[in-house]
């Protein structure tokens, strides 16, 4: 079976994004890999990588927290000028999605690539989508609590007018033909 990577991104009102941080960071709730004593990651934009455990899950909130809030307020201040009208509580100033890899991937992880393998694929892929959409990633987290491992992601998205760029989109393994090869190569 052959790898292959899939991506759901969807955008949701403004109170859903909060949700969405707190699960994405397991904020309020441990995981089942935290249980399992298997770490969830953090990966920001560049590529760098910092294990999130019960002593910095808040910490790490926290500052994404604060980072939406204040480019609610700069999406806000920039919608207003072109709008003559504040955000609505269901446009959306980040965009969050799902990024999968295929069941193949639990024989090949650890056999025949790393951890660190795959963090690097996802971020690049992430990073090409952003690029694609014309806006940019402001972070990933790579959960391992389910039956495959998996990435949600986080996307600006709004454009220079104050415009929503993303509703939903779901990609699968042709676009992203670049990176099903790159976790090929690994193999």
């Amino acid at each position: 079976m052959k790898n292959f990577i899939n991506v759901r991104v969807q955008s949701y009102n403004y109170k859903k994004q909060y949700d969405l941080l707190r699960h994405n960071f397991r904020h309020k709730k441990d995981s089942l890999s935290q249980i399992n004593e298997k770490p969830n990651f953090f990966i920001g934009p560049n590529g760098k990588v910092l294990e999130i455990d019960n002593t910095n899950k808040k910490k790490i909130y926290d500052i994404l927290s604060k980072e939406y809030q204040k480019d609610r307020a700069k999406h806000n201040e920039i919608y207003k000028a072109k709008h003559k009208r504040n955000l609505r509580d269901f446009q959306a100033t980040w965009t969050d999605g799902v990024l999968t890899f295929s069941e193949a991937i639990h024989q090949d992880l650890g056999n025949k690539y790393t951890q660190e393998d795959l963090i690097k694929v996802a971020t690049s892929c992430a990073n090409d989508i952003a690029k694609k959409y014309g806006t940019q990633l402001i972070y990933l987290t790579l959960h391992l609590d389910e039956t495959t491992p998996h990435f949600h992601l986080s996307l600006k998205n709004y454009d220079e007018n104050g415009n929503e760029q993303t509703h939903a989109f779901f990609i699968e393994e042709p676009e992203l033909h670049m990176h099903a090869g790159m976790v090929r190569q690994l193999m």
